[in-house]
């Protein structure tokens, strides 16, 4: 088994076994509406005293809530992080576990230049290509998104080692799973002639072997860190309250409490909480994650449908509604760190594991509702899951919003490890098996009769089994001559590097194939289906925060004593997935920019 199967199947086994029952969904009752209420207002204030007082107070347990925490107590701050759940982690726990730092210390030993104005360049066409102009002095950007692009740069480098060097964590570059030749983690737009250093930039935990982990590995070193240094970190609390002086500066949190703390494995029923107050000295960090688990929130905020996904159970949106009650300016609302899912698997179980990140392999394509393809399907998740809600005008429907994701013997027999084609297809209630492709598109057509979730817009048109056929018969054609004309697959470095090795083929890419990342569909059967939709990692939206990981007001002045980082502020790149590891990036750049700004604060007073 190859080390990405091994760090997917942990993924899954962490989402079956722990997800739904250790998230505690439920189980910390809410005392009151969530949002800020003056001291004046508080228990802490009634009680004539605060439960706990520290000088930084953290919520979160994922990436940027440890990022936060650990920084701010390296750096001397008494410091305790707040977990809403019964588990340490968050999404980050199920992620990959790499982190985009360009110009890292460990590109740089390895002799890999980054210069900052070639990467800003690519940063800048990739998160604003409506506005970027190379030969602007700020490549097109406003004053803010343009100091936020070279603070990333500035700060990512330093953040990530300022981690290792405090025991916290050993980096480095990140390689791509599943292969045997060392093959770095690229840039998603490799391609872009902006892009000169195409690899290295992603960094990744590893064990004390020198082997490379994903999420899990750097959740429990940090949670090792932790008790070492003495971290708290205090499960099953909620904050729920914003506490203000009367010059409006947050200077504590009102955190609903269930039980003592609990446990990983912990699956406490649900009870009343109680209220404890926590006084914050220095500052709130808020690194609680999105609001991808909060359907009402997605359902008013999003311009289109997500499936499923891996976001934490926990991610409802907590500091979304809390920021509002002090004039936070929210931005980015409309948008989600992508994927795919298997959409049968989203149906069943909306809350399991459900993300393909890549597909492994060449002799596969995905095709609409029409029967013909939309997207280079080697493309990276966040950018390719945009091509399910292109919207059709003339019909008024998102024609692409499912997929048929169609394969052969030759993908199953190499690439079939499990996710999202499984080793044994015949076992899966999502695949469908075709001795033909017209067989194939014939049981494609009668499960979606079969499923009552097939809504009006979402259902084939009445010539997909002739058009999936002639598009499978155009694939073939392209992958023989080696280009793709309609979606360029195979032109970026992403499409061929990112690939696991055959399980089977002694040599490969075979010494036919003209495109490492396509070869022609077999002419016999046996042939396989499923369906696959666009799904949410978490959504990337809310506050707005400056380079100091301080929430702005409307007015664009810090809200002083409140920070936020991770998918629970406005991400700084917008829509854009810079390379490997741009989502928990993001989270351990400005988790480290906002302790280290509070560290050094004058603190506040009650």
């Amino acid at each position: 088994m190859s080390d990405h199967d091994r760090t997917r199947d942990a993924r899954l086994r962490v989402s079956r076994r722990n997800f739904l029952k250790a998230s505690g969904a439920g189980a910390v009752a809410a005392a009151g509406a969530l949002g800020a209420v003056p001291l004046s207002q508080s228990s802490a204030f009634a009680q004539n005293g605060w439960d706990h007082e520290y000088d930084v107070v953290v919520v979160g347990s994922g990436g940027a809530g440890f990022a936060a925490g650990i920084t701010a107590k390296a750096m001397g701050s008494d410091t305790v992080i707040l977990e809403k759940g019964t588990y340490v982690g968050g999404t980050t726990l199920v992620s990959g576990g790499g982190m985009y730092t360009p110009n890292s210390r460990q590109m740089q030993e390895a002799g890999l230049d980054d210069p900052k104005e070639d990467r800003l360049k690519y940063m800048a066409r990739y998160s604003w290509p409506h506005l970027y102009n190379p030969d602007d002095p700020q490549l097109g950007l406003d004053d803010h998104d343009w100091t936020m692009i070279n603070a990333y740069y500035d700060t990512s480098s330093v953040a990530m080692a300022y981690l290792e060097d405090a025991g916290a964590a050993t980096w480095a570059m990140q390689q791509i799973a599943g292969r045997t030749d060392g093959q770095l983690n690229v840039d998603y737009q490799a391609q872009f002639d902006e892009d000169l250093q195409k690899e290295g930039g992603t960094l990744c935990p590893v064990d004390a072997d020198g082997n490379q982990g994903g999420g899990g590995l750097l959740i429990e070193g940090y949670q090792a860190w932790a008790e070492a240094n003495g971290l708290p970190v205090l499960l099953q609390h909620r904050a729920e309250r914003l506490l203000l002086n009367d010059a409006g500066d947050v200077i504590g949190l009102e955190v609903a409490v269930t039980g003592d703390g609990g446990t990983p494995e912990a699956t406490p029923e649900a009870m009343p909480a109680t209220v404890q107050t926590f006084r914050a000295r220095k500052g709130v960090i808020f690194g609680s994650g999105g609001f991808s688990q909060n359907s009402d929130l997605m359902r008013h905020m999003m311009p289109g449908p997500y499936y499923g996904g891996c976001g934490a159970p926990t991610n409802e949106g907590d500091f979304l509604k809390m920021s509002s009650s002090v004039n936070a300016k929210l931005g980015n609302l409309y948008q989600v760190w992508r994927n795919e899912g298997v959409w049968e698997q989203a149906i069943a179980s909306p809350a399991a594991y459900n993300c393909i990140w890549y597909y492994n392999g060449d002799s596969f394509l995905i095709v609409n509702r029409r029967g013909v393809r939309f997207t280079n399907e080697h493309a990276n998740y966040q950018d390719r899951n945009l091509a399910h809600l292109d919207w059709l005008a003339t019909g008024a429907t998102y024609d692409n919003l499912l997929g048929f994701l169609i394969w052969d013997t030759r993908q199953q027999e190499n690439w079939g490890t499990g996710y999202p084609i499984p080793t044994d297809p015949t076992t899966s209630p999502f695949v469908m098996i075709g001795e033909t492709l017209e067989e194939l598109s014939d049981k494609i057509i009668e499960r979606m009769g079969a499923i009552p979730q097939v809504t009006k817009g979402m259902e084939l048109t009445d010539d997909f089994a002739e058009k999936m056929v002639a598009e499978v018969a155009k694939f073939n054609e392209y992958a023989a001559a080696g280009v793709d004309p309609d979606f360029y697959r195979g032109e970026s470095l992403y499409d061929t590097a990112w690939n696991s090795n055959p399980m089977q083929l002694a040599e490969w890419p075979s010494p036919d194939q003209a495109n490492a990342s396509m070869y022609p569909i077999s002419d016999t059967g046996p042939y396989y289906a499923m369906i696959v939709a666009a799904s949410a990692v978490d959504t990337s939206g809310g506050p707005v925060i400056n380079e100091n990981g301080q929430v702005l007001t409307w007015d664009s002045e810090p809200v002083t004593g409140l920070y936020g980082a991770g998918n629970c502020v406005a991400c700084p790149s917008v829509n854009a997935y810079w390379a490997g590891g741009a989502t928990l990036g993001h989270a351990h750049t400005w988790g480290y920019a906002a302790a280290k700004h509070a560290h050094e604060s004058a603190g506040t007073s009650e």
